[in-house]
């Protein structure tokens, strides 16, 4: 019995894995990306807390090189008139599994980092889950593409 067909079906399969790995990894993330979730603060200095808050979240990425990009994150409670607004970096996995990792950055020196992001591309939507450096703050969000500034 020859087992060239299953040779053949198996190079076959192998090589439109290796096509399609580096698809994830060369998305185009530019744009501009927004959610809504429910974030955790914990107690705070004066003793009050935790608290859990609704809250919005805009992911602007205004620039992207292959799988490494950068832009600007703001977010802010529901309701409330004024963005908080950080710095971000982020690169997509290079092993095309589609996930991201994202560095939030201060706006004013000594431009340290204050978050970090964890998430994957699914259906042109990002899962997210954020972990604050300074706050001890979590979350978890689902940002969905938008054309126009929400």
């Amino acid at each position: 019995m020859s087992h060239a067909p299953r040779i053949a079906a198996l190079t076959a399969a192998l090589g439109l894995a290796a096509i399609a790995a580096p698809a994830l990894a060369e998305t185009d993330l530019t744009g501009s990306w927004h959610g809504e979730y429910t974030v955790v603060v914990p107690t705070n200095a004066r003793g009050e807390g935790p608290r859990f808050n609704q809250a919005e979240w805009k992911l602007d990425i205004t620039e992207q090189q292959g799988n490494v990009f950068y832009g600007e994150t703001n977010f802010r409670r529901q309701g409330a008139d004024s963005w908080n607004t950080r710095q971000v970096t982020g690169n997509i996995s290079a092993d095309g599994e589609g996930r991201i990792g994202i560095l939030e950055i201060g706006t004013e020196p000594p431009y340290e980092v204050t978050g970090v992001v964890d998430g994957v591309i699914d259906d042109d939507k990002l899962y997210v889950e954020f972990r604050s450096l300074t706050r001890g703050s979590t979350y978890s969000a689902v940002l969905e593409k938008t054309d126009a500034d929400a």
